[in-house]
């Protein structure tokens, strides 16, 4: 929580930082589209509320959520103004069954149960919006983070601020026809007029627990506390109940009341005497819902739980709204399409279809927070933070704890050898050489206090970890000896991250992501690094996830996940692209890419957010790409939508020329340069052409071939630091169909479908 409201302080300065500062950072790809597998699941549950018509709504720190058939299916709802809701208000009076939604960014209403959202900020002096409530006569009122009691002007249509409660800070709001009541940090409660003009301390001393929910009904009190039980009775004459209890919300039904207590499971409090409904010491209740007698409750970081039988039933399963630790494939990826997803609080999860349905691993043991996953579908072995190591044999029908010393496990990775290393929070490293039977321990040139480990990646012999003390190491011997590298050249930040090219025998190429000081890349093996961290990462310094794509040698990008979103770098760091896209969460703390990825071709981009879930990038190649331009006309159409470009195609020597990196990367193709050969090789799927300035004779897959067979003088050109090429022979070498039209000077290209 601590590393969350830093990140909220560095958002808040950033807002005010001149735009020259991004200068680096290119235009946001709106057309990426994100993947969220459905169902609510985990997530810190703010509030359950119920509409008129039976809905159920669910608000997260990450999404809002709605049942229609009685918490047996959630759906999430279209809301991306904010990350969640803090608190939720269903409207009676100003608009039937309006949906309000107090967020960190503001107020937002939906007038058709949850379809649309507006933005309700007009006026609004602080927009941490932590509690909601509404009159009888349909008056709304706000009340923030730090304390301001704002009332929504109707007639004015904006937000004003009535009352201040800084000392102490208000914490719970409830609103009558006459007088709203704020609950306090201190215990104490007061009654402000709806005008905000007086106001009056009610209740006083009682308690030194912050006040966490008020309700004023028949001329009964009706108080919980964050720690001290709940208060019942005039405000003058209340009666101390559950003492010592911690109670997040609570409801009123039917003549009881019912507690969502942290530690004590339900109570039910029928008027003369408490019973405990419902209890299970692995659940932490956040808020509550009674539902035509049905109890629900909200978790924090379990999700939803219906109330049967004196028991907790999972509400739903997924991994929408959860705290994503880690994301593994099987080292069988190819033929076995299996992905892990770890969670904090809501055990593993695994897909067999390369990522588009998962199912909880059941057989672990439930409440075990999972770090880590190595080994392919069948046999894997399995890290939990607190509860050791795991091995199923039978494909996760059945576990096995693995003797090893130490139950804080952190990460996992196993190598083309089959050896495995085991990263721990608290005693180092440990390999197995015989498939998991035996692990050692082997810290051997570690720095003693350096037990941490945080991150691990490795190709061939070369195996790198990054610890929580911010030091980097290697081993070339399967961690015999271990020699730290980049020891001035990276800061002692915790290191959030290591991914090394898959050519790294021959390109030594190897990034390492921090918490707190960005990105560092190394060409030469981890010898010397460079930070990379340009204006996007100089401001986005909390690097959770950042990975190299399985084809770096040939395209060059970079994954980085940070506080605020995902970004993309096509050139080794030098510009970053956002591709946030319609993801509604932006807090990444794992990104990676499908070990079958190429760029716009095949395979997918996973990110695990915080709260947030699961989100996948799932990369569709067009079945068919028109590209169309006009010669000395700058810009082209790409599928009928216009494509700036800051040089225009030509025609030289009666042929047509065209800069080769706009055109070929349009239709997904690898372009790279050779100053030294003064070489252009593109390679699109498994046919790769390669070019020589001022040559006629290119290669076709390895064969030579003449650009031009009637005209020599038809080369590839340099002008003005782009490189011409024949765009005819380049692309009908791939299949691709070229027309031209002579009377619009228009040349089309064709490609798929």
């Amino acid at each position: 929580m601590k590393k969350k409201f830093l990140v909220l302080f560095v958002v808040l300065a950033l807002v005010v930082m001149p735009l020259f500062f991004f200068g680096h950072i290119a235009k946001a790809d709106d057309e990426v589209h994100w993947r969220n597998p459905a169902s609510i699941n985990g997530g810190f549950i703010t509030s359950i509320q119920k509409m008129s018509g039976g809905a159920l709504i669910a608000s997260t720190d990450a999404a809002i959520f709605e049942s229609t058939d009685s918490g047996k299916k959630w759906e999430k709802l279209p809301f991306t103004f904010s990350e969640g809701a803090n608190a939720v208000l269903i409207s009676k009076n100003y608009c039937k069954d309006g949906l309000f939604l107090g967020t960190k960014d503001g107020v937002f209403l939906s007038r058709d149960k949850g379809q649309h959202f507006q933005f309700f900020n007009m006026g609004l002096e602080s927009s941490y919006i932590i509690g909601l409530a509404e009159d009888s006569e349909g008056d709304i009122f706000a009340l923030s983070f730090d304390g301001l009691l704002m009332k929504w002007n109707k007639q004015e249509q904006l937000w004003k601020t009535i009352a201040r409660f800084t000392k102490p800070t208000a914490t719970a709001i409830y609103a009558t026809s006459d007088y709203v009541y704020v609950g306090c940090e201190d215990g104490t409660v007061y009654k402000v007029s709806l005008d905000g003009k007086d106001s009056e301390k009610i209740v006083d001393s009682v308690t030194e627990s912050p006040v966490s929910k008020i309700i004023y009904q028949d001329g009964t009190f009706y108080i919980s506390t964050f720690y001290d039980g709940m208060f019942m009775g005039s405000a003058d004459n209340l009666d101390h109940m559950l003492k010592g209890y911690k109670i997040n919300d609570f409801v009123l039904d039917n003549g009881k009341v019912y507690a969502a207590t942290v530690s004590n499971g339900v109570m039910e409090y029928d008027g003369e005497n408490w019973k405990s409904v419902a209890k299970d010491g692995n659940l932490i209740l956040s808020a509550i819902c009674v539902d035509n007698g049905t109890i629900f409750v909200g978790t924090q970081g379990r999700g939803v739980y219906k109330v049967e039988n004196g028991n907790f039933t999972k509400s739903s399963y997924g991994i929408t709204c959860t705290d994503i630790t880690a994301i593994n494939f099987s080292t069988d990826y190819a033929n076995d399409g299996t992905v892990f997803v770890s969670t904090k609080w809501n055990g593993l999860y695994e897909s067999t279809d390369k990522g588009k349905t998962f199912t909880n691993v059941s057989a672990l043991p439930e409440g075990d927070i999972v770090t880590s996953v190595c080994g392919n579908s069948k046999t894997y072995f399995v890290g939990t933070e607190g509860d050791g190591l795991y091995e199923t044999t039978d494909g996760g029908s059945t576990f096995s704890k693995v003797n090893i010393d130490t139950n804080y496990i952190s990460v996992l990775f196993e190598d083309e050898k089959g050896v495995i290393y085991v990263g721990s929070g608290d005693k180092g490293m440990f390999v197995s050489t015989d498939g998991g039977s035996t692990f050692v321990q082997r810290n051997k040139g570690m720095l003693p206090y350096d037990t941490d480990i945080t991150a691990v990646d490795g190709v061939g012999n070369a195996i790198f970890i990054g610890t929580n003390g911010g030091t980097v190491y290697e081993t070339l011997n399967q961690g015999k000896m271990w020699t730290s590298i980049g020891f001035n050249k990276i800061p002692h930040y915790t290191i959030a991250d290591i991914s090394l090219s898959r050519n790294f025998e021959n390109d030594q190429t190897l990034i390492v992501g921090t918490m707190g000081a960005g990105l560092y890349l190394s060409k030469d093996g981890g010898d010397s690094f460079t930070n990379i961290s340009d204006a996007l990462l100089k401001y986005h310094m909390w690097d959770d996830g950042v990975k190299l794509s399985p084809n770096f040698a040939n395209d060059h990008i970079i994954l980085a996940g940070s506080w605020d979103g995902v970004y993309l770098s096509f050139d080794e760091g030098n510009m970053w692209t956002n591709i946030n896209g319609d993801k509604d969460n932006r807090y990444v703390f794992r990104t990676v890419f499908s070990p079958d990825f190429v760029y716009k071709k095949s395979g997918a981009i996973f990110v695990g957010t915080e709260s947030g879930g699961l989100y996948i990038y799932d990369q569709k190649k067009s079945s068919k790409v028109v590209v169309k331009m006009v010669i000395d006309q700058k810009g082209m159409t790409v599928n009928g939508k216009f494509v700036p470009t800051d040089v225009p195609p030509i025609i030289e020597n009666n042929r047509t020329l065209v800069p080769i990196r706009f055109v070929t990367e349009a239709v997904g193709a690898d372009v790279e340069w050779d100053p030294v050969q003064r070489k252009v090789t593109i390679t699109l799927n498994n046919d790769k052409v390669e070019l020589y300035i001022g040559k006629n004779t290119a290669y076709v897959n390895g064969v030579p071939k003449q650009i031009d067979p009637n005209n020599p003088k038809v080369v590839p050109i340099i002008i003005h630091n782009r490189t011409y090429v024949p765009i005819r022979f380049i692309m009908e070498a791939f299949g691709a169909q070229v027309e031209w039209d002579g009377t619009t000077r228009t040349v089309t290209i064709i490609y798929g479908g």
